[in-house]
């Protein structure tokens, strides 16, 4: 079989991206990703130094510039009425078994309350009232698609129940990819959310490739929520919050860096931060779910930026987001880069 390649067109240090296959061409059924008119989406949390959330702020209140260019910025004034379409990526191999509820397999190892009982009810929680189509991702050393996207709840709340424990593998990278995948075939107006729940350290990937993983998250708009049973075990080498300095050139390899530097340590965290989304780790059913409640309160509480830049070069961009009035205090958290493309693949 043959397959089409896409070649990137950064053209940095040997050739980083080039050459290298296309995750959804390798898998039956996989999604493609597909170029659009770059309007590029920054959900973008602002919170007080006690934690508060800040609320209305508007357009003029932000800056957010794309490689160290102020842009024009628009802002969302109807948030409830977005649509989400929402990937919920579950590790079932390695130690994830002794996360669900006791099977036969399991039940000699099994807690009484598992940290993931009732796995569904908590999506369900998360969801609320929000108008959205949910999808499930189950992978061990394999990606499986459990459940495509569905406004019914209730039974991807089910199927969530159910899933069962898979082999000694935790193909997280491979995971992400594929969800990020889908979330990009679905309509361009949508919020797409990723809810990642595995360990820090991938174990067993063997399709994605690191750069292309970072292409596809800035391609796709995705907002990841990491959520991560076991902590990390060793620090970044960039602080992902840190913006960059004012008048200074922006390093285009940002992203790619803290990509390739945090994603062998702590997969979960790197992705949810450089997508502009929350990390956490649990230990228990009570904490999974107090995390997951803090996450959905904040994802509604975001502040819907967009801007259209104009004639963006192909590859990937750094945003930084800040308030405009320096002596605030506020914390803004929002994704620190996206990727443009320069022509459409199908």
């Amino acid at each position: 079989m043959r397959y089409r390649c896409l070649l990137a067109a950064l053209t940095v240090t040997l050739g980083l991206l080039a050459a290298d296959q296309c995750l959804a061409r390798r898998q039956t059924n996989s999604p493609t990703v597909r170029s659009e008119s770059t309007v590029v989406l920054v959900p973008t949390l602002v919170k007080a130094r006690a934690g508060d959330i800040v609320h209305g702020l508007t357009a003029k209140d932000f800056v957010v510039e794309d490689n160290g260019i102020e842009q024009a910025v628009r802002l969302d004034d109807s948030p409830d009425s977005t649509s989400f379409s929402i990937v919920v990526a579950v590790e079932v191999g390695r130690d994830a078994t002794l996360l669900f509820p006791a099977s036969e397999k399991t039940a000699k190892h099994t807690p009484a309350e598992a940290p993931l009982t009732g796995l569904g009810t908590m999506i369900e929680a998360f969801v609320g009232q929000t108008k959205a189509d949910v999808a499930v991702v189950a992978f061990d050393s394999q990606v499986r698609l459990v459940q495509g996207f569905s406004e019914d709840i209730p039974m991807v709340a089910d199927k969530l129940d159910r899933l069962g424990p898979g082999d000694g593998g935790a193909a997280i990278l491979d995971a992400v990819s594929y969800s990020a995948r889908l979330l990009y075939g679905r309509a361009v107006n949508d919020r797409r959310v990723l809810i990642l729940i595995s360990e820090t350290r991938d174990q067993g990937s063997h399709l994605a490739k690191i750069p292309n993983l970072v292409q596809e998250i800035g391609l796709s708009n995705t907002l990841v929520y990491g959520l991560a049973f076991s902590p990390a075990r060793a620090q970044f080498f960039h602080d992902l919050h840190e913006q960059p300095k004012r008048n200074t050139d922006p390093n285009l390899l940002a992203p790619l860096m803290i990509a390739a530097n945090g994603m062998r340590n702590n997969a979960a965290k790197t992705l949810a931060l450089l997508a502009g989304g929350e990390y956490a780790t649990f230990t228990s059913a009570r904490s999974f779910d107090e995390h997951l409640e803090a996450f959905a309160g904040d994802d509604r509480d975001r502040y819907l930026l967009t801007f259209q830049p104009a004639k963006p070069k192909p590859g990937p961009h750094r945003i930084a987001v800040r308030l405009r009035s320096a002596n605030s205090g506020f914390t803004v958290t929002a994704r620190t880069m996206y990727w443009s493309v320069a022509n459409a693949t199908q």
